[in-house]
């Protein structure tokens, strides 16, 4: 069974908090956690993010918001009847999307986007798009 588990970035203190289930306001909580409560009463200040479920190829937690460096062979052109490829190498923003947590980036064709759970062997979380958004500068 999937752990359910969420962060959340804080807006107003530009950090990122381990989001506590079946916590209350007045039980002791430790620094870098909020209770979830907190989280959906002020919607204007947390951006909450689902954990995935998955591991990247080095066992990190991947969560919604996380930057996975993706290596895989692309198709660059056909020559003489046969397919050139090569190794290319995209950073992805995760996201929860048409009912499934995805990856969506830029190539020379166009937008791409794949199921997660499939995909992953060759990804490894590089940050996220809070902590670090030049990550995907120029993929707008």
């Amino acid at each position: 069974m999937k752990d359910i588990k969420f962060r959340a970035w804080d807006n107003t203190q530009n950090k990122m908090l381990v989001v506590l289930n079946g916590v209350n306001d007045e039980d002791c909580i430790p620094d870098g956690t909020l209770p979830y409560a907190d989280v959906s009463e002020w919607p204007e200040v947390y951006e909450l993010m689902q954990f995935t479920g998955l591991t990247d190829k080095k066992g990190k937690e991947i969560f919604e918001g996380d930057v996975v460096k993706y290596e895989c062979e692309d198709d660059l052109k056909v020559e003489n009847g046969k397919v050139i490829t090569a190794m290319q190498t995209f950073l992805v923003p995760i996201a929860f999307k048409d009912g499934m947590f995805q990856g969506e980036w830029k190539n020379g064709r166009g937008r791409v986007s794949w199921e997660l759970a499939r995909n992953l062997k060759q990804g490894e979380v590089i940050g996220n798009i809070y902590q670090s958004p030049e990550l995907l500068q120029g993929e707008e």
